[in-house]
């Protein structure tokens, strides 16, 4: 059958079933054809059906006496397999990634979207990618990505141009929306099963000997020479090539996608999501709407997280399922979401992430976009940005400074870019920094005969300091230092002279903030010095 050398071949059969004005198919799979003026077994065969050779078996299977006075309105049966069909093409609609044809009578081509398929061309994805077909009835298949699929055959009817597909999943797997049409016929080639389905809404899958269906609306007969079984809609089940098919099993619950944004704003991006019981991984497929199947991306976490990696601006809908450890993969949550990250924001240049700014009305700058770009600005003292401190926009240029000083504190600021083509894009990352306190200036010192006693404001709870005392400005070398948990230092008094002494806040969370600006300290003599200075002066007066 192929160059696996497969011993069983599988077949998926769908047929494609709808009530039409003058033609509908039976409940055998025979087509209700409503006889028109003028009409009669031999011009019906000649219009319908696929050599003259059947119109007197049309003439006999209808039991037709008077061939040539049919009366107008009068229902001929016709089985499907007598209706005469034309080559037709399978369009992709949509790809993502790379995707080639091999084989048919032309070349091994590289496709893209608007491509056409005929039969005996072989369509490979890869890993990384994925297709919508488009089929003559607008029945959709969505290949996934590393897919082999034979087009065996593609064609429509002339009797309502219903159409004729078989497909024959070599590796991979596909989902399927199917028009049913009265006539038409969708088969499936697998390697290790038969299946009849009678549905619009399933899976196949297909790896080396094993085949693999899901059920979301409708029924599926899953079987092979060795045994069948019958599957509704929420079940699945795997069948090996050579042996009896797996008893069904209940397909996985969807995800619960209510913690997620409605709005996405950046790429790639996991988003957690609570874990869904026996789920070994995670399907992601954002769609361009829920009635078809054109995919804009698919990917697959071992982890629950709904996962994206790359996706165009726009509205769409998402579509989330959990693979079982069967590889069976479970039933659909599907929800609108809207994806705007362009144009994207510009990088940040400062202040940067975590550090200190010391001016009172720091300077906020970003790389320059395209010519044309403008930018909006939000400071905020929290990262909800739920009261901002300022906000601007339509900014040409890429810096704009605080307008009004900025006390002390921790702050948060972002910036989002403006084209005329895009629109306003989302903010990019806040960034937060730290406008710390000055370090405490000291009050008067205090002296005693032997301690140095420093005071100043305290300022926060569960605030530290650091506190040091030198001879020299540049405080090298060090005569003394504290680190007291109040707002106050006791250090040892040195001798009589002029020295230096400098504060710093260590605040509640272990932050460390600048040096104050370096105060003078005069320490006068003790009076027992004075008293030494005075003594010879009084055995002279003796």
């Amino acid at each position: 059958m192929c160059q696996f050398g497969w011993k069983v071949a599988g077949l998926i059969v769908l047929p494609l079933v709808l009530g039409l004005v003058s033609v509908k198919a039976a409940a055998d799979g025979d087509i209700h054809y409503t006889v028109k003026p003028g009409d009669n077994p031999w011009t019906i065969t000649t219009r319908f059906l696929r050599d003259l050779r059947y119109w007197p078996r049309l003439q006999t299977y209808n039991d037709i006496n008077t061939p040539t006075q049919i009366p107008p309105g009068t229902v001929l049966r016709i089985p499907t397999e007598w209706i005469r069909a034309q080559p037709g093409v399978a369009r992709i609609l949509a790809l993502s990634g790379d995707a080639r044809a091999e084989g048919g009578r032309g070349p091994v081509r590289t496709l893209a979207a608007g491509d056409e398929l005929r039969a005996g061309e072989t369509l490979k994805t890869a890993s990384d990618s994925h297709l919508t077909l488009l089929l003559p009835d607008e029945s959709q298949v969505l290949v996934l990505g590393d897919t082999w699929l034979t087009l065996q055959e593609v064609s429509q009817t002339v009797l309502e141009r219903a159409a004729r597909i078989r497909l024959q999943l070599i590796r991979g797997g596909i989902e399927s929306r199917v028009e049913p049409v009265g006539g038409g016929r969708f088969e499936v080639r697998t390697p290790a099963a038969v299946a009849a389905v009678r549905g619009t809404r399933f899976r196949v899958g297909a790896v080396t000997k094993q085949a693999r269906a899901e059920v979301l609306e409708g029924r599926v007969a899953l079987g092979n020479s060795t045994g069948r079984v019958l599957l509704s809609a929420g079940k699945g089940a795997r069948v090996d090539a050579g042996g009896a098919p797996e008893r069904p099993q209940s397909l996985l619950a969807a995800p619960d996608l209510t913690g997620l944004p409605a709005v996405i704003e950046r790429l790639p991006i996991d988003l957690p999501i609570p874990v869904v019981n026996g789920a070994i991984a995670y399907r992601t497929q954002l769609l361009a709407d829920d009635a078809g199947l054109v995919a804009l991306a698919d990917a697959q976490a071992a982890v629950p997280v709904m996962r994206l990696r790359e996706a165009p601006d726009g509205a769409f809908v998402l579509r989330m399922r959990a693979i079982a450890g069967s590889g069976l993969e479970g039933q659909d949550r599907i929800q609108p979401i809207e994806v705007n990250v362009r144009p994207e924001p510009p990088f940040t240049l400062a202040p940067a992430e975590n550090s200190a700014v010391l001016d009172e009305r720091p300077a906020f700058e970003w790389a320059r976009g395209p010519m044309g770009t403008r930018y909006k600005f939000e400071l905020a003292g929290d990262a909800t940005f739920s009261q901002p401190l300022m906000r601007q926009e339509g900014l040409e240029a890429s810096r704009v400074q605080a307008g009004e000083s900025l006390p002390p504190g921790i702050y948060h600021w972002r910036v989002a870019a403006w084209t005329e083509a895009e629109g306003l894009g989302p903010f990019g990352e806040s960034v937060r920094f730290r406008r710390p306190p000055p370090g405490p200036q000291v009050e008067a010192p205090e002296f005693s005969s032997e301690q140095l006693v420093l005071r100043w404001r305290g300022g926060n709870a569960g605030e530290r300091y650091d506190v040091e005392l030198s001879p020299r400005e540049d405080f090298d070398p060090l005569l003394a230092q504290a680190h007291p948990e109040i707002a106050q230092a006791v250090l040892p008094r040195p001798s009589a002279g002029t020295y230096f002494v400098r504060t710093r806040t260590i605040a509640s969370d272990g932050y460390v903030g600048p040096w104050s600006r370096p105060q003078i300290v005069e320490v006068p003599r003790n009076a027992w010095q004075y008293l030494l200075f005075a003594l010879p002066l009084l055995f002279l007066a003796l």
